[in-house]
């Protein structure tokens, strides 16, 4: 068909309208990509027509005056590329889009650099996304664009927190608070991760400060999504504290919510957390069967970095019960992120190699053929070991 359309010179209009769908369609996706109840239809629906998507990016970058209709795809669907895996083609494309459109200097493009920032800090490259936030913070200035600007200061600092940089971290936080207005639609996300910080920090009077600031803004906004978000990061604080029974409660109103309205990626986050407070109750069992259920939820939502998150953590917790297992499952975990170019933060690195050491010492001799099973493994394959721990 490709040949027949070039050679009656019928190409160009025809890709042109194949790139005119695509760009609605991704407009369509796009919003949803935000919202935790309608995201697994719409990646699914992406993920159908991915190569579609690829070929109009392919296109438009091939074409005098494409690089606009490229940017407006790119800053589509690239969360996309973010929670599916895809971060090593999703940065590539990213880029290739960008160094496109070198002179434009629209919005769409400042959120196109916002996206590659992300996707640099999924794979932790933290400088590349430090620079992509900067320039991007630049554009939305030059813009007066204050929401973006907004937007970016708190990439920045979230950056600056990946890096082990809390009192940068907070500083542009507090920054960011300063300067947002009540009626911002995400004030309530600078408000967690201040206090978030702050707490991290041992400021415990200024997280608290912070963390009822968002919840009476969520209140008074209707936000259930966002009410839920900030229930589950206030609920981490009290469980850092050893307040065990005030972080249920929080954990069980975030998971009501997340339940309520159907966002499953909410429900296997809480998930974890209730299971660490089992955990450190000595629990392992039923730490065992949240952390199983979370696994699942992952799995079936394809969330390729939520689901090496997930082994890692059934990992740590699995390690008395079943050490051969529990290291099958780490390795799995690891060349899965081989594969994506998934990386995780510092802390949560030290916590991997934490865990690594411990099954190196609890299984000595065997250690290297369990590794050497797990590495490579499916998704699924990696699914049966996890369920006969649980079941075992």
């Amino acid at each position: 068909a490709r040949e027949r359309s070039l050679e009656a010179g019928e190409a160009a209009a025809a890709y042109g309208r194949h790139r005119d769908w695509y760009l609605g369609f991704v407009r369509r996706a796009a919003p949803a990509l935000f919202r935790g109840p309608e995201s697994a239809t719409w990646l699914d629906a992406l993920e159908a027509e991915h190569d579609n998507l690829r070929g109009a990016l392919s296109w438009s970058l091939s074409q005098p005056g494409g690089a606009k209709a490229a940017l407006e795809l790119a800053a589509g669907f690239w969360r996309f590329w973010e929670i599916r895996g895809y971060l090593l083609e999703g940065r590539q494309w990213l880029e290739r889009v960008l160094a496109a459109a070198t002179g434009d200097m629209s919005i769409t493009r400042a959120d196109v650099l916002t996206a590659a920032g992300i996707l640099a800090a999924a794979q932790g490259d933290h400088r590349a996304a430090v620079r992509h936030h900067e320039q991007s913070l630049d554009l939305h200035e030059h813009l007066a664009n204050k929401m973006g600007v907004r937007f970016a200061l708190h990439n920045l600092a979230n950056a600056a927190l990946h890096m082990g940089d809390a009192a940068r971290a907070r500083e542009l936080y507090e920054k960011v608070v300063a300067i947002t207005p009540t009626d911002d639609p995400n004030v309530h996300f600078v408000h967690v991760s201040l206090a978030d910080v702050a707490d991290g920090q041992g400021d415990r009077e200024v997280a608290r400060v912070h963390y009822e600031k968002a919840i009476e803004i969520l209140g008074a906004k209707g936000n259930p999504w966002g009410m839920a978000y900030a229930q589950s990061s206030y609920g981490q604080s009290a469980a850092r504290h050893g307040e065990y029974q005030l972080a249920r409660e929080r954990y069980e109103q975030a998971m009501a919510i997340y339940r309520e309205i159907g966002d499953q990626r909410g429900e296997a986050r809480v998930m974890t957390l209730l299971a660490d407070i089992d955990t450190d109750e000595g629990d392992s069992a039923a730490a065992l069967k949240r952390l199983y259920s979370a696994l699942e939820i992952r799995c079936r939502l394809g969330d390729s970095s939520g689901i090496c998150g997930a082994l890692e953590r059934f990992s740590a917790s699995a390690t008395d019960v079943d050490a051969v297992r529990a290291a099958r499952i780490l390795a799995a975990a690891a060349s899965m992120r081989d594969r994506t170019g998934a990386r995780l933060s510092l802390a949560a690195q030290a916590a991997v190699d934490q865990q690594l050491a411990r099954l190196q010492q609890t299984l000595g001799g065997k250690f290297s053929a369990a590794w050497q099973s797990g590495s490579g493994a499916s998704v699924d394959e990696a699914l049966r070991e996890a369920e006969a721990v649980v079941t075992r």
